[in-house]
């Protein structure tokens, strides 16, 4: 089986962060977003991934190749050429499709394995994973799309965003997930899905499609083995590093290499004057002088940080600090 890591989308709820850097490249704990869905399929047993850009997509490329030479895995990087949504990005990568793809999107952090997923595959055409959600957190500018199992874990529907009288109810459904399992056979039905009014093509309107044509379209429920983020802005993003450094004893993907976690407490002194809070994670070659840093920081490779106090924040790598004093914030 190969992955498919969908990396094409400009992020604009980041703006201005993702002017300058892609999405997928942005900074949690351990690495990058795309670092961590490509050591996921790997742990999956899975060493071929096509990776579909667009923006910025040379930063990408300059990314993998410096950043991930392992013999282990081979990636293939391609271009979509315009971007229509995420049915048009898979089919971008059909030429180089196996009978079946796990499909990650890379705005989605996964804190559980895939493996159950693959597990839950066989028979359907396509398998989602799906997790229960509180629709009182959920941001009204972000698409979900709820589905109803039956006992067997098949999804028999999709409904529309809930109204105020249908909350309680929809509360009891599941929310599809960035990351899904499609056999070939897929594909055919990948290319009726229509243009959204937005000029896109939803894979929740192939869904629809393999359900109304009575496909068996399976889900596997996620919240049996960990949590998920969806990263659509800086907030969701900051949330995600949080709940990795609040849960680091048991994130068995977390990439073990290349950095330092401190956990909970004060080091006093850790660099240069420098009091580092944990639960904090700092990258490789980090330097720091009369600082105050954490809790809940990531600090990103070769960033400098002198004369600062950095709370609740990402420092994007190789950035250097000097006389900030940052809360809540993503620093590039």
């Amino acid at each position: 089986m190969k992955g498919l890591i969908l990396a094409a989308g400009k992020g604009k709820r980041m703006e201005p962060i993702t002017l300058k850097i892609p999405k997928p490249l942005l900074m949690l704990p351990g690495g990058t977003l795309i670092k961590h869905q490509i050591k996921a399929l790997m742990d999956a047993d899975i060493n071929e991934i096509i990776i579909v850009t667009h923006h910025l997509a040379t930063k990408i490329k300059q990314y993998l190749e410096k950043h991930l030479r392992s013999h282990d895995v081979k990636i293939r990087i391609i271009y979509q050429k315009t971007l229509q949504g995420t049915v048009s990005a898979i089919l971008t990568a059909e030429p180089f499709l196996e009978e079946k793809f796990l499909v990650l999107h890379c705005d989605n952090f996964f804190s559980c394995r895939l493996k159950p997923l693959i597990e839950d595959f066989e028979p359907p055409i396509i398998t989602l994973y799906v997790e229960k959600k509180d629709n009182k957190k959920h941001d009204t500018k972000t698409r979900i799309v709820r589905v109803q199992l039956d006992g067997k874990g098949f999804i028999t529907k999709i409904f529309a965003s809930p109204t105020k009288t249908q909350k309680k109810d929809f509360e009891k459904r599941f929310v599809t997930t960035g990351a899904y399992i499609i056999s070939k056979k897929t594909i055919p039905y990948l290319k009726k899905t229509p243009l959204t009014p937005q000029g896109e093509r939803d894979i929740s309107d192939t869904l629809k499609i393999l359900i109304k044509e009575k496909k068996p379209v399976r889900g596997t429920i996620l919240n049996n083995f960990g949590w998920r983020e969806n990263i659509n802005t800086i907030d969701d993003l900051l949330t995600t590093n949080r709940k990795i450094l609040e849960r680091w004893k048991l994130q068995e993907f977390i990439i073990p290499n290349q950095g330092t976690f401190i956990k909970e407490g004060i080091t006093q002194s850790f660099q240069e004057n420098t009091t580092v809070i944990g639960p904090s994670w700092i990258g490789e070659n980090v330097r720091f002088k009369n600082s105050i840093i954490g809790p809940f920081c990531t600090i990103g490779a070769h960033a400098q940080v002198a004369h600062s106090e950095v709370k609740h924040a990402i420092i994007h790598p190789t950035t250097t600090l000097r006389e900030v004093k940052a809360f809540h914030a993503y620093l590039f």
